[in-house]
């Protein structure tokens, strides 16, 4: 799939017939803007963006993965050389992406004032994997020690294989005893899992 800017992607074929990719020319009810892709654009659902490749001007199937830089040298994944600087080229091209886990009723820094009876905390957050994979946990912890499940709220009429939003997910996090840790920091953090155990 080519754009009019030169940018040259190949996708597996598998994307294209097991997914509900779209060659969009309208968003919201209205024409697609230049700077979302018009006058057509190429969107597949649970893939990088890189995959989405904007004011398509050709598309064609070929045998194998396209020659395009975009294709054989960026946008790779794995191991990386010993400087950490080059990518090597035999890489696996990034196409989904990894599982992802955010906090999003409090943000780094803030500082929230509990009363000394407090027992729990409330804290909420979305979750997202490439792939269209359902998220299957999100644990949270205010002192990385112990872990507790949060509950999902999954996206409606998005079955497994077919996720393509975010899962939002809330969970009262029991405040840690106030002689295990200092008692006036908590630093929260999350872990999501997806239904592939990733």
């Amino acid at each position: 799939v080519e754009g009019a800017d030169g940018f040259v992607v190949s996708l597996l074929w598998s994307y294209l017939t097991e997914r509900p990719v779209l060659l969009a020319t309208r968003m919201n009810g209205e024409m697609l803007p230049p700077d979302h892709g018009a006058p057509v654009r190429l969107l597949v659902p649970g893939a990088v963006g890189a995959r989405s490749v904007k004011w398509v001007v050709r598309a064609e199937t070929i045998w194998g993965s396209s020659s395009s830089p975009w294709q054989r040298r960026y946008y790779r994944g794995g191991n990386k050389s010993n400087n950490g600087s080059s990518i090597s080229a035999d890489e696996s091209p990034i196409l989904e992406w990894p599982v992802q886990g955010m906090i999003t009723s409090v943000n780094h820094g803030d500082t929230v004032e509990l009363p000394a009876s407090a027992t729990s905390f409330p804290i909420s957050g979305v979750a997202y994997c490439g792939g269209g994979r359902a998220i299957r946990s999100v644990v949270v912890s205010a002192d990385g020690c112990s872990w507790h499940e949060a509950r999902l709220q999954p996206p409606p009429n998005q079955p497994d294989g077919q996720r393509y939003a975010w899962t939002t997910w809330n969970v009262d996090v029991p405040i840690p005893a106030r002689s295990s840790i200092d008692a006036s920091v908590l630093q929260f953090r999350c872990r999501a899992t997806d239904t592939s155990g990733a």
